[in-house]
């Protein structure tokens, strides 16, 4: 009898362990692995490449190192408008979708509240990179944050204001605007980005259109650029709540996450990022922790391996204890 309890009980928890695990593996087109099943949505354009490839592996959450989530862009200039089209980026939202988490509300928690955010980025070296005035590039504006390029990190956020219909706005994290002069970023070798709610952000919402004095803020937080300019204003997350911040007066949630390399980089670029991770205080564990893999299909059951295991176990059971029965009216 006793053990007829225990593979009772082994059957009980299995099917469970899966639902346990909160964080998450992320395989090829953004589809959940393991852990979490809420997926993420790739954003291409223009010649940039990005997604899960086994070329530059990073242990990452669960242990599995079998991958990273691969980017490069073109450098290539469209002869149509002189820009650089090239965007990669891959998306999580709090409600699967961007429409989703705005019709439910879901958000992975308040920005005051960060309290946790990291990634592992890798930039792979290619020759001409350093140089002050890249050979080549044909643009208005010289590069002069190409030697501190990272991939990037972007924040979706969604302000409620008294009063005045949800604003959708944007957090960008780069190298350029976290790095210090004459150091340049570090080129094949992983780093990991930690405390990155202590560090500089520049700030992005559409332009007010009939908006009051009070709403509009300041210039340098209402702006909308159409191409990169070195200069834009940053500031930390702490900074930009108060009276002389963007964020004043306003409850802003954290209602998703990208990865990935913009549009506007005038040479070529091809970079890795690994191990996504946001908390808040007050909330039990990770909002987010995300690892880009390969997982090979022999190393985690599927759920419904689970089950059969789980009905295994039960059928052992219980034809141990007809025996056992069997045996004591004998």
């Amino acid at each position: 009898m006793r053990t007829v309890r225990r593979l009772a009980a082994i059957a009980a928890i299995l099917p469970l362990s899966l639902q346990a695990q909160a964080g998450q593996v992320v395989g090829p087109g953004g589809t959940s692995q393991l852990g979490n099943p809420t997926g993420w949505i790739p954003s291409v354009q223009g010649g940039a490449a990005i997604g899960v490839t086994t070329n530059n592996p990073r242990l990452g959450w669960a242990g599995y190192g079998s991958g990273s989530l691969e980017m490069s862009v073109t450098g290539v200039v469209n002869p149509a408008n002189g820009q650089y089209p090239d965007w990669g980026f891959w998306y999580r939202y709090a409600g699967g979708t961007a429409q989703n988490t705005i019709n439910s509300g879901a958000s992975f928690g308040n920005l005051a509240s960060l309290s946790a955010m990291s990634f592992d980025w890798y930039r792979s070296f290619i020759p001409g990179w350093d140089t002050p005035s890249p050979v080549g590039v044909a643009s208005p504006v010289p590069p002069i944050d190409w030697v501190y390029k990272t991939p990037v990190l972007r924040l979706q956020l969604r302000e409620q204001r008294a009063g005045q219909a949800d604003v959708l706005s944007e957090l960008v994290w780069e190298g350029y605007y976290n790095s210090t002069a004459g150091q340049h970023t570090p080129t094949n070798t992983w780093v990991s980005e930690t405390n990155m709610q202590s560090d500089n952000f520049w700030y992005l919402r559409p332009p007010v259109v009939g908006g009051s004095a009070s709403y509009s803020l300041n210039a340098a937080c209402d702006q909308q650029m159409s191409f990169w300019q070195g200069g834009i204003l940053s500031n930390n997350t702490a900074g930009l709540f108060g009276s002389t911040g963007c964020l004043f007066g306003a409850s802003v949630d954290v209602i998703g996450i990208a990865v990935g390399v913009g549009s506007q980089w005038p040479l070529p670029y091809h970079g890795f990022v690994d191990n996504v991770q946001l908390g808040f205080t007050g909330q039990n564990g990770l909002a987010l922790d995300a690892n880009f893999d390969f997982v090979p299909s022999s190393t985690v059951p599927e759920p419904s391996t689970y089950a059969l295991m789980a009905a295994g176990l039960l059928a052992l059971g219980i034809v141990a204890r007809r025996r056992t029965s069997s045996n004591t009216i004998d």
